[in-house]
């Protein structure tokens, strides 16, 4: 695996810039929507864990526009009966879809089901929620599918969606079927919201884009593209109101085993940013060190896979025992 387990308190080799983040633009200047080249797998728009039909053009999945608050997940299918769920939250300005290309690194004993707030994709109808609304509505929609098969599950998101997948975890941390939290290329909640997002989240237009630059992923030319702004900006601006609207609070230590992971090169979250998250669970996360930056995970996920897949293979080995 090329991502470095970290022990103790130490984080080996991260820069520190002094701010926390929680909210990330778009890697690559990508649009929401993306299309899975290859053999990827059909994604499903999912209501309370039932499987909806799905229309597949040149193979890639479609956005299905379904209605209803209830169709928060997006799912390639195909997994074990048995196997473990991985709800995947994105992050700001992040397209859930994009989660399914890892559905084939990790075979048939984890299934990815992506996360899609309102107002989303095939939500796009739907007003953009507020964070306390964004965290309820999952953990309802994550409870109800659980309970309808009681399958294991784990909690993941990166930057945004870690602190997203944070709260749900802290709503559902009574459940038996909960077994792992995994946070990506995010600060402690504690530290939540930076400043720096703060200020961005009161700026609009050009300004705006120039400024999430500081977080990587936007080039320049999408930046400079005025048409392109106008189409991506309205997701990420809601994703920003969403982050700094966030209210910490203390709350009991969480019994949910947890992974920290962040990349070696990300300049936003280093060791004063991870160090709180021990605060946080009875037992201190295990640290993970992969290389790369803040998007460590593109265009190669291998490493966040890998991650996932021996958590999987542990948990599996456990239950054989």
């Amino acid at each position: 695996m090329e991502g470095t387990a970290l022990s103790g308190e130490a984080m080996e080799g991260t820069a520190l810039s002094g701010e926390a983040m929680e909210g990330t633009a778009l890697s690559g200047g990508a649009p929401e929507s993306t299309a899975l080249s290859g053999g990827a797998p059909e994604s499903t728009a999912l209501s309370g864990g039932a499987p909806e039909s799905t229309a597949l053009s040149g193979g890639a999945p479609e956005s299905t526009a379904l209605s209803g608050t209830g169709d928060w997940f997006v799912s390639g299918g195909g997994a074990a009966p048995w196997s473990t769920r991985i709800f995947c939250f994105p992050h700001a300005g992040g397209s859930p879809r994009a989660f399914l290309d890892w559905q084939p690194g990790l075979g048939t004993d984890a299934e990815i089901f992506a996360v899609c707030r309102p107002g989303r994709e095939h939500r796009a109808a739907e007003p953009a929620p507020t964070i306390e609304e964004f965290v309820d509505g999952a953990a309802e929609a994550v409870a109800t599918v659980t309970a309808a098969d009681g399958r294991p599950f784990y909690l993941f998101g990166h930057s945004l969606g870690a602190l997203v997948a944070f709260e749900v975890c802290r709503k559902l941390s009574g459940l038996a079927e909960l077994r792992h939290f995994i946070a990506s290329g995010i600060s402690a909640p504690s530290l939540l919201p930076s400043q720096r997002v703060k200020d961005i989240a009161r700026l609009s237009g050009i300004a705006f884009a120039e400024a999430i630059g500081f977080f990587g992923g936007l080039p320049a030319e999408v930046i400079a593209d005025e048409e392109v702004r106008e189409l991506l900006l309205p997701s990420l601006i809601a994703d920003f109101d969403m982050a700094v609207g966030y209210r910490y609070q203390p709350g009991p230590r969480l019994q949910v085993p947890a992974v920290i992971v962040v990349g070696r090169d990300d300049p936003h979250v280093g060791a004063a940013e991870i160090e709180p998250w021990n605060d946080e669970f009875t037992s201190p996360p295990e640290r993970y060190l992969v290389d790369g930056g803040h998007f460590y995970f593109e265009p190669e996920p291998a490493p966040i896979i890998g991650i996932l897949r021996s958590l999987v293979d542990a948990d599996q080995h456990v239950e054989l025992i």
